[in-house]
């Protein structure tokens, strides 16, 4: 009798876990107010380029509570068809929201290509995504895989959606993001788009390197990288959104061709093995590199340029490579290195929500003895505050009606901020260490 009950138990057991009601992941751990996502300021070095203007508007659909949800549902095994995958199952935080295999585990068969990073896709490229160009938009390219039976797509988003009406968060997230607890597959790509778009790297040693008052700067060996990357790479990586139209920036990077994968090709046949140039910035965290993973390594991607390229229709790349000596791929992968803002990929605003955090106690963050100087000042705001732990601090500008005009950020216990461009006046300054901030106000005097 007692073996009878103990395999009914066993087989109870089974079939609970089994179950596809069985909340596996429970509520998500999101703090008591959400994350700023939404004051993200365009860097002024990039709002022109050489290749025209990029669009400063870029973040301004975005908002904490929409970017929250969207953070939520990026990471939510709740939206797969059998609540095993995420959008972040493919795309790790850590790597830039890429994958360290040259093909992601799909639910039935691996990706056809490898997973591009995230990063920067709100402003570094509004006309196509995917490899192949095929995304007219980023809005359109988030919808793909969410309905894609091999990637983490259910068969009828009524049914995804009929599990988060029955959660206890998601009426509520929807709620504060859009006024309406009506969940809808356009409010999730609306969300989604909004996390992923606040995905950026302005924080790099590259970008800090031209505010001269942050006393960031280049390295020779860096200097000399950044010559050779504008004379050879600077035409297809670009990071700019001047190009308007699909097909104006599509390249052949002198990989053997591989009749498998014809890129483009298989949307316009005249435009066989062609794909699209990714963001390189943090490329250094998301290795495997090319679209089909080749490359485990940036020096190996480095080699190739220098010396591996092959002949082909388009020549984008000499034949045979750029002939880079030792020196010049030493300096090249220096350069490129400097474009790795690691604020994106250890932030917990861009992390997993149902992982509990490591310390949200403002008790254990110290943002005592801020001090500004000189105050009142004309160009330059010195902020000083007690940053023993070396914590990543967030310093913010608000003039008196209360809008952001300047940021910072840095582990040092003094940030210096260029002020000189705003008008006289009273202006507040805020530090924010975790989950804890202090401000102070101050003087524009002239």
């Amino acid at each position: 009798m007692n073996k009878y009950l103990f395999f009914v138990g066993i087989c109870f057991l089974i079939f609970v876990l089994s179950s596809n009601s069985f909340d596996f992941t429970g509520d998500p751990y999101l703090p008591a107010a959400p994350f700023d996502y939404e004051t993200e300021l365009f860097p002024d070095h990039l709002l022109v380029s050489p290749w025209g203007e990029n669009d400063s508007t870029a973040f301004d659909h975005i908002t904490n509570d929409g970017a929250t949800l969207g953070r939520v549902l990026f990471f939510d095994e709740l939206l797969s068809a059998n609540d095993d995958m995420s959008c972040a199952t493919c795309h790790r935080q850590e790597l830039s929201f890429s994958d360290d295999v040259p093909f992601s585990e799909g639910a039935n068969n691996n990706t056809f290509r490898n997973s591009m990073k995230l990063n920067d896709l709100a402003w570094s490229s509004h006309a196509a995504f995917f490899w192949d160009i095929s995304q007219p938009d980023l809005r359109t390219a988030i919808k793909l895989p969410l309905a894609d039976p091999n990637e983490i797509g259910a068969s009828d988003i009524n049914v995804v959606i009929n599990k988060m009406n029955a959660t206890s968060y998601y009426p509520n997230l929807f709620y504060q993001a859009f006024g309406t607890s009506l969940i809808t597959d356009s409010l999730i790509v609306e969300a989604l788009l909004q996390f992923i778009g606040s995905m950026t790297t302005f924080e790099s040693k590259f970008d800090k390197s031209h505010d001269i008052f942050s006393g960031v700067t280049l390295s020779l060996e860096e200097n000399r990288g950044r010559t050779i990357f504008e004379a050879n790479c600077e035409l297809c990586h670009t990071d700019g959104n001047s190009f308007n139209q699909r097909f104006n920036f599509v390249h052949n990077n002198g990989l053997v061709e591989d009749s498998t994968d014809m890129g483009v090709g298989m949307l316009d046949s005249t435009l066989f093995f062609l794909f699209k140039p990714p963001s390189l910035r943090n490329i250094e965290l998301s290795a495997p590199f090319m679209h089909d993973g080749r490359f485990a390594t940036l020096e190996e991607v480095i080699d190739h340029y220098a010396e591996g390229a092959i002949n082909n229709d388009w020549n984008s790349v000499p034949p045979g490579g750029f002939g880079y000596s030792v020196q010049e791929r030493a300096d090249l992968l220096a350069f490129l290195k400097t474009l790795t803002d690691y604020t994106l990929v250890t932030h917990e605003k861009w992390s997993d929500p149902f992982v509990p955090p490591t310390s949200n106690d403002p008790s254990q963050v110290d943002v005592s003895d801020l001090s500004l100087f000189p105050n009142p000042t004309a160009d330059v705001l010195q902020v000083s505050f007690d940053n023993r732990q070396n914590l990543m601090t967030y310093v913010q500008i608000f003039d008196a009606g209360g809008r952001l005009v300047k940021k910072s950020s840095g582990h040092r216990s003094l940030i210096s901020l260029n002020v000189g461009h705003l008008p006289t006046g009273n202006y507040v300054a805020t530090i924010t260490q975790e989950d804890a901030n202090k401000s102070a106000s101050f003087v524009i005097a002239r």
